[in-house]
Order: structure tokens, then sequence, then C-alpha cells
């Protein structure tokens, strides 16, 4: 009932998300999978107090879409959970 779709976009349009908290060049935030980057660690720069009520996680190749990822939360910088 509450879970999210599959895939946001069907198409090669590019999506508009309810609100975009993240503001980033390069094909990490330009919200398209005609672009892509690798890696393997990344801190989002997220501004504080923000609420995630919903992420997407889009690749530009389903043979190398990654096969699960954690989010984490850390309060302090140093502590993540």
């Amino acid at each position: 009932k509450d879970a999210a779709p599959v895939s946001v976009q069907k198409d090669d349009k590019v999506p508009t998300p309810k609100a975009d908290a993240l503001k980033g060049d390069g094909a990490l935030f330009d919200d398209t999978s005609a672009t892509s980057a690798t890696v393997e660690s990344l801190e989002l720069p997220v501004p504080s107090a923000t609420k995630g009520v919903q992420y997407t996680l889009t690749s530009a190749a389903a043979d190398k879409a990654p096969q699960g990822w954690t989010l984490q939360g850390s309060t302090d910088g140093k502590e993540w959970k």
C-alpha cells in the first residue's frame, strides 16, 4: 500500500521530484540515467535538519546496477547508523 513505485520514470525524460534536498553537479545529481558515475562511498550534501521521505537510485546500465546499498545517517559526522 505505501510502497514507492519500482521506477519513477518509464521514459528518458528528466524526473521532476516533489522536492530535491540534494544540490550538486555532475552525474550523481543530474536526475537522469543517461550519465553514469562509479562510487564506493559518498557523503551526500544534505542540509541540516532535512527529513528524508523518499530517495531514488538510478542506474545507467542494468548489468552494472548495485545489488544493494546502505543509507546511513549521522548527527556528528563520525558515528553512522
